[in-house]
């Protein structure tokens, strides 16, 4: 009998302690497929990325702010990263210096996982917002691309659904802007 109590007490606490929600650190690697073109024409771009997202934390888990989603990588190197490679695969030259033919300015607004609490199930919601500013002589195009996903579950996903999930938001995110004919024609006009 006292073993019956102790083999309970020990099932008790590893059932709560597998409830709690632990943060998470996921890895960022965004797949774009694109179809190659030479819309570009070798014209050249410089590009900026920068995050401005109130908070570094891609978002939280559960109903506790302890919970965190992180990741170690610079979420504005991934984007510049992929918006480069997104870019050659157009046609275009990427440069480094203000002297690019063209200029575009990307701006990481948001990117947010949280998790809404329901009687049954929970639903988890991805946004993701990016802003873009083409400059090329005097004239300038502006654009915003968004992204937003929304899960029921039944249980808290682990990382492993988190980080295919928060990937397809960037991969879906970088493809509209990769693949906005308005956006590369501007980038490319003589």
């Amino acid at each position: 009998m006292r073993h019956l109590g102790k083999a309970l007490l020990v099932i008790s606490l590893l059932i709560i302690g597998g409830c709690t929600t632990q943060p998470q650190q996921v890895v960022l690697n965004p797949v774009v497929e694109l179809i190659p073109s030479k819309i570009g024409q070798q014209t050249s771009v410089q590009v900026k990325v920068i995050d401005q997202r109130p908070q570094q934390a891609l978002g939280v888990r559960g109903d506790t702010h302890s919970a965190l989603i992180t990741t170690n990588q610079a979420l504005a190197a991934v984007f510049d990263n992929e918006i480069k490679k997104g870019l050659v695969s157009k046609g275009f030259v990427i440069s480094d210096k203000a002297s690019g033919t063209s200029t575009l300015l990307v701006t990481i607004n948001e990117l947010n996982y949280k998790t809404l609490k329901g009687s049954l199930t929970d639903e988890v919601q991805i946004k993701g917002a990016i802003k873009v500013q083409a400059k090329k002589h005097r004239s300038e195009l502006n654009k915003v691309y968004e992204y937003e996903r929304e899960d029921e579950v039944l249980v808290e996903p682990g990382v492993a659904t988190n980080e295919k999930w928060i990937n397809e938001a960037l991969s879906e995110t970088l493809k509209r802007l990769l693949n906005d004919k308005e956006l590369l024609r501007f980038l490319a006009a003589k």
